[in-house]
């Protein structure tokens, strides 16, 4: 597989102005009950994605508490084990980032690109937290309340790190973490994800169905030992007989994932992770091909013959399938024009720039699907992450003042 490049990899918020009021919810649940078309499998998308990691989350929960009853260990006892295995599993992704970041040119393959995308660091560190807390809870087979909760409402994509709010939140993603160390650490320290013996489904591996853990292969020509002596006792470090030789790194997560379009495995289907345009155009739109905010801009320049444009663009199977599909709205009037199932292309700046159409490509994007518009914000459903803040597929606050130095596009789905 060639390595993409894939410019939607990291979501970067530019203000904190995306709390979700009560009142803006009630208007997205109105549209919720009178969505057809791609609003509808929007909507759908998002539910399904809760229902199938709550269902895996209690299911992990239960394996969990029969197996510690098993164990015949203490809580104390068990609690040290895990803390242990938190505290050696951080010098390790720290090691191994390190590792990543020094590979000379010729390690650099796919396995060094996709796993310099973990956030590894971040969930062990969260995952720490959630054991600190919910130990008890959790080796019980109990889901604590606030994520019980979490996972019964739509997800909401907001910039709000209070203890007392879990929808959409980055914890979410640490609980994950938390659970499956969990689960490691009662196999002893030498174990690993691979060590789980987790129950097939449809004769399918565990990872290869589930919804809230994902794998990606390590890099072929970084040796483990120059990581850490004993990076096979890694809790994320995964290998069976379907693994590449080198193995792979696994992660928690709650539905997204930076270079999705290269970490697709076909037989998960649904519960691959998915990134911004991934998740509209792959898992929404059904395409095949790996369209990104790039290509959505080329194709609106190109269709509306304005701004900076690669004019040999529209000879691609990207550009022709955009077009099949997709009719660009030019405007500016966002609460006017958008209507329920448009598709918002955002090209943003580099820190501190201006995107002008005329002059620039921008250096990231963000894609969604239309809700409706006010006169200062755009209200989406959207695949994204902000670590350590929040990660979810939900409903999003665009403001308008925030992305004032971005190119926001609209296009119509025919």
């Amino acid at each position: 597989m060639n390595i993409i490049a894939d410019d939607d990899s990291e979501y970067v918020y530019y203000n904190v102005d995306d709390i979700i009021t009560d009142q803006e919810m009630e208007r997205v649940q109105q549209i919720k009950l009178k969505a057809t078309g791609i609003v509808k499998k929007s909507f759908d998308a998002e539910e399904r994605h809760r229902k199938l990691t709550q269902q895996e989350i209690h299911q992990l929960l239960g394996i969990l508490k029969e197996r510690f009853k098993k164990s015949g260990l203490s809580v104390s006892k068990f609690e040290d084990m895990v803390i242990e295995r938190i505290n050696r599993d951080f010098e390790m992704i720290n090691a191994f980032n390190k590792r990543l970041e020094k590979a000379e040119k010729h390690e650099k393959d796919l396995g060094h690109d996709l796993c310099k995308q973990n956030q590894l660091s971040e969930i062990i560190s969260g995952s720490w937290d959630i054991v600190d807390e919910y130990l008890e809870d959790l080796m019980n087979g109990v889901l604590p309340e606030e994520f019980e909760k979490s996972l019964a409402d739509m997800t909401k994509l907001e910039h709000n790190d209070e203890n007392g709010i879990i929808r959409g939140s980055f914890q979410s993603t640490c609980l994950k973490g938390a659970i499956l160390t969990m689960l490691v650490a009662l196999n002893g320290d030498h174990a690993n994800a691979s060590s789980l013996n987790l129950p097939k489904k449809n004769n399918q591996r565990w990872v290869d169905y589930s919804i809230v853990f994902h794998t990606v292969p390590m890099p072929r020509k970084i040796n483990k030992s120059s990581i850490h002596p004993d990076f096979e006792s890694f809790t994320y470090y995964y290998k069976d007989a379907a693994s590449p030789s080198q193995g792979e790194l696994g992660f928690p997560h709650s539905g997204y994932f930076g270079h999705s379009y290269c970490a697709l495995k076909p037989q998960k289907g649904i519960a691959n992770p998915e990134n911004c345009s991934s998740w509209v155009f792959r898992e929404i739109l059904k395409t095949s091909l790996a369209v990104t905010t790039y290509d959505a801009m080329q194709f609106f320049r190109n269709k509306t013959n304005f701004g900076l444009r690669d004019k040999n663009y529209v000879n691609t199977p990207k550009y022709k399938w955009l077009n099949s599909v997709l009719t660009p709205v030019p405007t500016k009037n966002f609460q006017m024009s958008i209507k329920p199932g448009d598709l918002v292309c955002i090209r943003r700046p580099e820190e501190g720039g201006v995107v002008i159409p005329t002059k620039h490509y921008g250096a990231s994007g963000h894609m969604a699907i239309a809700l409706f518009a006010t006169d200062t914000h755009i209200f989406v459903l959207a695949c994204s992450r902000d670590v350590p803040i929040m990660e979810g597929i939900g409903v999003q606050r665009i403001s308008l003042e925030a992305e004032k130095n971005s190119d926001i596009m609209i296009f119509r789905y025919k």
